[in-house]
């Protein structure tokens, strides 16, 4: 995984765990097969983590 696509904090960790955690309740299904499902297409690298990341807030800046 290049470093652009890398989990870079906890709450990006926390994001992709509950992803995966979900997909694998809704479609009883074993979460470790979702995850090598959604990583073998690349939705974790090219998606979710991408996804997360423009959702976290931006730190304010005070001048």
């Amino acid at each position: 995984m290049d470093s652009e696509h890398e989990i870079k904090s906890p709450d990006e960790l926390n994001f992709i765990v509950f992803c995966i955690e979900n997909t694998a309740i809704r479609l009883k299904a074993d979460p470790r097969a979702v995850y090598d499902a959604l990583a073998k297409k690349r939705i974790l690298q090219d998606y979710l983590i991408p996804t997360r990341r423009s959702c976290i807030p931006r730190a304010k800046t005070t001048s």
